[in-house]
């Protein structure tokens, strides 16, 4: 059986997206003119509409006059994250994962380009003093208190900003900027990899962190100013067995065969 070793702890081999021959889904959508690709799990839940624009007004950036907060792009998906081979061995394995898209103002972030990891960590924090409740006081709830808490990886040209939260530190948070006013929110929950109401053990962050960056190096943020609709990556949900199945910007069906596209999808 394969292992991999943690800080004197044995943990399995994890399950590398890039190299799975059995795929991932895909959910590409468009956000005021940046298109955006996903990976995803064939049963993810994913918006219905795949183009969104938004305005600035006084308080945050809206969908429309009666909307505000996050525009949950999958609120649902289900990672498995060990290969075929091993999930038998450890079918509790599994990372929930959620991407959303935020308005870096109605988070206490700030609400400009990031010039610096400085400016990152700073509005990574206040994003949590923003969300911290008295309840948090709980056993076993963790959160960063400071910037030395947290990672910062450059994938992609873009950077992001690692940290681990929640009650027995379960989650974990991916942030990055989409724009100078908006963020992307990519949240992991791994808490059925151990036993319950225990914290997270001992080297099990480092083990995981090669699946997450794995996860971040197939996500494409791509401006579209520019850009020949025929170069970008077509808008839609595509599952991993893509030549079953092609679904066009409304969510419909696509009937003709698209092999020879350049993308594959």
């Amino acid at each position: 059986m394969n292992l991999g070793s943690g800080k004197g702890k044995q943990f399995p081999v994890l399950r590398s997206l890039s190299e799975d021959p059995q795929g991932f889904a895909v959910y590409v959508c468009e956000i005021s003119g940046i298109r955006c690709v996903f990976p995803c799990n064939d049963g993810a839940r994913t918006k219905p509409r795949f183009q969104f624009n938004f305005v600035k007004n006084d308080n945050a950036l809206v969908e429309n006059p009666s909307y505000s907060g996050e525009l949950q792009l999958i609120p649902e998906g289900k990672f498995v994250l060990v290969p075929s081979e091993l999930k038998k061995a450890y079918p509790n394995w599994l990372g929930d994962f959620s991407v959303d898209v935020w308005a870096k103002s109605e988070i206490s972030m700030i609400d400009r380009t990031w010039a610096s990891e400085a400016d990152m960590a700073t509005s990574v924090l206040s994003h949590y003093d923003y969300y911290e409740r008295p309840h948090h006081i709980e056993r076993g709830y963790h959160r960063p208190r400071s910037a030395s808490e947290m990672d910062y990886v450059v994938i992609n040209s873009h950077r992001w900003c690692i940290s681990v939260s929640g009650r027995y530190m379960d989650r974990f948070l991916l942030i990055t900027e989409l724009n100078e006013r908006l963020i992307i929110k990519v949240v992991f929950d791994v808490a059925s990899c151990w036993p319950a109401d225990t914290l997270l053990p001992e080297g099990l962050k480092d083990h995981l962190m090669p699946f997450f960056l794995d996860y971040l190096s197939l996500i494409q943020i791509i401006p579209t100013d520019g850009v020949p609709e025929s170069e970008l990556p077509p808008l839609g949900f595509y599952p991993s067995k893509r030549e079953e199945k092609e679904i066009d910007s409304e969510g419909k069906t696509v009937v003709e065969d698209t092999s020879s596209s350049e993308w594959g999808w």
